[in-house]
């Protein structure tokens, strides 16, 4: 069974991709529901209360956090009271809050609506990448399969095109509308002339083939110096700490890396415990999923810069 929205099946004012293409972006991607102001809010899954702030301070105003026995944590905020408690268990549908428009110390410090946010794990992170979509994960559907193919194209548009696409290897609106742009751009380079129906047909990939070999042979470089990836080649990376972060989280409480910027035994096994954990074990995976890495599983500069990129807003967000 899939969550519960939190105000049943109301109009959803902000998506979670758009509040990732806001300029600045979110820190903190979630969905708005557009509701009345007092409307009650439900959990959406079996859970514990593990945060409920009762003030209007801050951007986020009054906020509950359940931690979901899934393993996942949602928050609602911009709330006008809260009916739940700290360590109180909770069931899917049930009562935990009403609407509001709590921000900034006002009452009305925003227009009424409830955001809501999804995080993969039980701890808060902030960042444009650093949630899920909680409409993925809602209902009695099946939600859309990933695809493989459809995250490769996602994180080749993001990479080289320039787009924002949340690399999920689900192909939704906002994929079927780059790939329109992309189509658009392979026409004018006179690669494509078919219609700019957001269908990746063999039409459009004939065009894509001509469009990667292009992009691709600037960053091409002799085999040789290449090897498949592992967690030690993070120990060429000028700046470590970001990722000493992460592995922070998967060791021993005197078993801490120090953010010393020493990728040692401590900093690699941390590390592999997180790929083990959320990506089978696969460093490559992980970059490509998250940090816009196209490519094979070989260690280079292109897959050097993704992971730089993941160990920036690592170092910022945790």
């Amino acid at each position: 069974m899939g969550y519960a929205r939190p105000a049943g099946n109301v109009k959803i004012s902000d998506t979670f991709q758009g509040h990732r293409n806001r300029k600045p972006a979110s820190t903190e991607p979630g969905t708005d529901y557009g509701c009345a102001y007092g409307t009650t809010l439900v959990a959406a899954g079996d859970g514990v209360v593990v945060d409920v702030q009762t003030t209007t301070a801050g951007a986020d105003g009054r906020r509950v956090t359940i931690d979901l026995y899934d393993g996942r944590r949602v928050s609602y905020i911009h709330l006008s009271v809260a009916l739940v408690r700290v360590g109180q268990t909770v069931t899917r549908g049930q009562a935990v809050a009403r609407s509001g428009a709590s921000a900034n110390g006002k009452e009305w410090g925003v227009g009424a609506h409830v955001h809501t946010t999804l995080w993969a794990k039980h701890a808060y992170t902030w960042g444009r990448d650093a949630t899920l979509d909680f409409e993925l994960f809602v209902g009695d559907a099946v939600a859309i399969a990933f695809q493989q193919v459809v995250a490769d194209r996602q994180n080749f548009l993001n990479v080289a095109q320039g787009e924002k696409l949340v690399v999920d290897g689900r192909f939704g609106d906002f994929t079927k509308a780059a790939i329109q742009r992309y189509q658009t751009y392979l026409k004018g380079r006179g690669w494509y002339s078919g219609d700019i129906d957001g269908d990746w047909g063999p039409a459009t990939q004939a065009a894509h083939d001509k469009r990667y070999a292009e992009w691709a042979a600037p960053h091409a470089a002799p085999a040789p110096q290449f090897h498949n990836a592992t967690v030690d080649d993070i120990a060429s990376l000028p700046n470590k700490r970001g990722l000493q972060k992460v592995a922070d989280l998967y060791l021993g409480r005197n078993e801490k890396t120090g953010l010393d910027n020493d990728w040692g035994p401590r900093s690699r096994k941390g590390l592999q415990a997180f790929l083990n954990q959320n990506y089978g074990g696969s460093l490559v995976a992980w970059l490509r999923a998250k940090w816009g890495y196209v490519g094979n599983e070989q260690w280079g500069p292109v897959m050097a810069a993704a992971a730089t990129r993941a160990d920036t807003a690592n170092w910022r967000a945790l």
